[in-house]
């Protein structure tokens, strides 16, 4: 495979999966890794995380670093970070969450909850924040609870507000719990609609069960 073959070689990896056809895509990707390709294990990795294996995931993945540009690196270890965190609780993940963090928004969210699990709440919170500002979606609902659970809930309404504004369905949803819990229904009940136009899951099942047509 010539250089300029290599999106091809992806887009014919992504057809494979498409078509459930693993086993071939995970032999493409090997015969571009044996070609010196890094994305061979970078694509291999999300195949066998999509297919429950994480520990490999995490094997392949650490491998693609040795070849990855430096540019790509950051992405590559929040993602490794991610997954030894979200999937294996492993607290070691907070290096990897450090590199990657400004690379990789679900790194960001993940550290923070990591140093809150570990009691650094303070510097949780400055990560969110920081996170936030820069339009890291990622960031908008952890740091909104947070500012729930300290009682500031006009900060937390903002703050979804601005999830909301960035495309976050999730922050819609959010949004119409807060505006319940604060007596304003009618007002939550136009962000149930938006979180579920939106596409936020818990949004379209509470409104599927309370349709009297469903």
């Amino acid at each position: 495979m010539a250089q300029q073959d290599l999106p091809s070689g992806r887009r014919y990896i992504e057809a494979l999966e498409a078509n459930g056809d693993f086993t071939t895509a995970l032999q493409v990707c090997e015969r571009m890794w044996d070609l010196g390709f890094p994305s061979g294990r970078v694509d291999a990795a999300w195949i066998v995380k999509d297919a429950g294996n994480v520990g490999r995931a995490i094997d392949l993945m650490t491998e693609a670093l040795t070849l990855l540009d430096d540019e790509h690196v950051p992405l590559a270890e929040g993602v490794i970070g991610h997954w030894r965190w979200h999937y294996l609780n492993d607290p070691a993940a907070e290096t990897q969450l450090r590199r990657g963090m400004h690379a990789y928004g679900t790194a960001r969210a993940d550290l923070a909850h990591l140093l809150i699990a570990t009691g650094r709440h303070a510097e949780a919170r400055s990560i969110l924040c920081e996170g936030a500002s820069q339009k890291v979606v990622e960031c908008i609902l952890p740091l909104a609870r947070l500012l729930e659970d300290d009682g500031d809930r006009r900060a937390a309404e903002d703050l979804y507000r601005h999830g909301i504004e960035l495309g976050d369905g999730h922050s819609a949803w959010n949004l119409a719990v807060l505006l319940i819990e604060d007596g304003r229904p009618e007002e939550a009940a136009r962000w149930q609609w938006t979180a579920a136009e939106m596409g936020d899951e818990l949004a379209i099942q509470y409104l599927a069960d309370r349709d009297p047509l469903g």
